[in-house]
């Protein structure tokens, strides 16, 4: 098994063997230095076999890992250290340029040099794996904590479902700071197949031995845009799309391009990564696309969905209500106080049901007669884009920052039927003063690129002098995106 191929990345060939090698020197590295259980390390890295021997190497010595994208200002993955209690930050010679923090910093390069550990920790299922940070109403990002009893679970899932064969060769194609990447990795490992490293799943269009992966995970305007490209899909045995509501249109592309079974998922992450699943085949696509639209499917093992009315009663089929979330998959609390939840805890949609935690996604659902659940929309301003769910306040909070704004709002601007990704994010903004506003749309973008990464900032600013105004003096979207004043 030493000599078996873990990681493939830009030419460079990682075994297993060295793969285990450098995840128990860099746990020794870590161990000298003072880490323990329950200590949380970050990770701000470029997309290497060294990142994920560190994320290996952190769980080994009892630690959990924050990962931190180097394209995100510094500011805001201070912030994020900060907020979870990192004990301290790992960085690559790539990423430690511009990343000064008062947080212990090492170089992965050194702590690979270190001598290894003799064995591998031992975690309970409830410690703490890794914390990813997702967008926040508040303003400011927030950090979700996953447990290991919770992660394990949906290996679990995956083995059970896409086995050795189906997790042959895995195409790693997210950003290390999403938990889909935590999928790629961790199941494709567990089963003792390959990680094919890119830097993203648009590098499957040049990959020159595509069709000897066996799984590629995608959200489906991702995918999208590669069928544009006309790339073959023959010889790929399972093809994940989650993160954004899947057209029928994009899975018959898919079919005509050579997929064999596609599955539609649904999850937050504050359910460890995949809630529910819905597999479609050139066979059963006519049967479960009957009502119009792809399903979302049923929960996982170990994972309960419920459609719910406002007054937490399940409703009957074909009744649109709020999908909640209850199992093993659920985060920990933020701030748990013992014997009651907290403010934090309920604000972040988790409440008590039956004596059992339960998460309100906010996500609209009803279910068939079948029992496959079919997602309708959210109940709130929250915007899914490109895969990444925002939250818009936090970009409204940034704009109205700059002085010289009055007011922003931010909507996603809908598609082309047919195109999904070529959909906008659009900021309104009302300006104190009247005129060429070409000076304030270069400080909004400036305020912006230090705040906000690169997947929160609007495509387009549009200068308005009033925002529409519907019945009871709120907003009115619809009309805000037939605004056609633009700038930029």
């Amino acid at each position: 098994m030493r000599s078996v191929t873990a990681i493939k990345a830009a030419g460079l060939v990682v075994s297993y063997g060295d793969l285990a090698d450098n995840a128990m020197k860099i746990a020794g590295g870590l161990q000298r230095l003072g880490i323990t259980d329950g200590d949380g390390v970050g990770l701000l890295t470029s997309r290497s076999p060294d990142a994920i021997a560190a994320m290996l190497g952190i769980l080994a010595c009892g630690a959990h890992w924050l990962p931190l994208d180097p394209r995100n200002p510094m500011e805001r993955n201070i912030r994020c250290l900060n907020e979870a209690g990192c004990r301290m930050l790992l960085v690559d010679e790539v990423s430690q340029s511009g990343h000064a923090t008062e947080i212990e910093t090492h170089l992965l390069s050194k702590l690979k040099t270190s001598r290894a550990i003799d064995q591998w920790a031992t975690s309970k299922p409830e410690a703490l794996a890794y914390t990813i940070f997702t967008s926040g109403s508040s303003g400011m990002p927030k950090g979700v904590a996953i447990s290991h009893g919770a992660a394990a679970n949906l290996m679990d899932w995956a083995l059970d479902t896409f086995g050795r064969p189906g997790l042959t060769r895995t195409l790693c194609s997210t950003p290390f700071s999403f938990d889909v990447s935590v999928f790629e990795i961790f199941a494709t490992l567990s089963a003792g197949g390959c990680l094919e490293l890119v830097p993203s799943i648009l590098s499957l269009a040049d990959l020159p031995d595509r069709n000897q992966l066996t799984l590629i995970t995608g959200v489906p305007s991702a995918m999208a845009a590669l069928m544009r490209f006309g790339v073959d899909m023959t010889g790929i045995k399972e093809i994940l799309l989650a993160g954004e509501a899947t057209p029928p249109g994009l899975v018959q592309k898919l079919f005509a391009a050579g997929a064999k079974r596609v599955w539609n998922l649904y999850g937050p992450t504050e359910d460890t990564i995949y809630s529910t699943a819905q597999p479609l085949t050139p066979v059963t696509f006519a049967a479960v696309t009957r009502h119009g639209d792809v399903p979302i499917g049923v929960a996982l093992p170990g994972h309960v969905a419920l459609v719910l009315d406002p007054d937490a009663n399940e409703v009957a089929a074909h009744v649109v209500g709020e999908l909640c979330l209850m199992g093993v998959g659920l985060a920990d609390a933020p701030h748990p106080v013992p014997g009651a939840l907290s403010e934090a805890y309920r604000a972040d949609r988790f409440e008590v049901r039956h004596g059992k935690r339960l998460y309100r996604t906010g996500d609209r659902a009803w279910k068939d007669g079948s029992g496959n659940l079919h997602f309708a929309g959210r109940l709130d301003d929250q915007i899914k884009w490109r895969g990444f769910r925002i939250e818009p306040q936090e970009i409204t909070h940034a704009i109205c920052q700059v002085p010289g704004v009055l007011r922003a709002e931010v909507r996603l601007c809908p598609c082309t039927a047919g195109q999904i990704d070529r959909a906008e994010l659009v900021a309104w903004v009302m300006a104190s003063t009247e005129g060429d506003h070409s000076g304030l749309d270069a400080e909004i973008r400036k305020a912006l690129t230090n705040e906000l990464p690169e997947w929160m900032r609007p495509t387009t600013l549009r200068f308005v002098d009033t925002l529409p105004l519907g019945r009871h003096d709120k907003l009115d979207r619809r009309a805000l995106l037939h605004q056609q004043v633009a700038i930029g």
